[in-house]
């Protein structure tokens, strides 16, 4: 059956999205001498978020609709024919 699935939809991978922040901070260091100067610090931080991919499922319920109707309007017709 996961085969059937995957020929019909193809594969189910869900989006990632990344986020990327960068920020700089800057701290006052002293020395012994009295002398200030400020250094500068740049943090990275990534974050991932891993969401649904709402396109496949829609495409696999509309396909199950078409089929459900389909097999219904076939029955209708064997029904009104028998």
């Amino acid at each position: 059956m996961k085969t059937v699935i995957t020929d019909l939809f193809g594969d189910y991978e869900p989006v990632e999205n990344q986020y990327i922040i960068t920020e700089d901070r800057g701290f006052v260091v002293s020395d012994d001498l009295g002398f200030e100067t400020v250094q500068v610090v740049q943090e990275t931080i990534v974050y991932s978020e891993m969401i649904p991919d709402y396109a496949w499922f829609v495409g696999v319920a509309i396909f199950t609709v078409v089929l459900y109707s389909f097999l219904r309007m076939v029955g209708g017709l064997l029904k009104c024919k028998l």
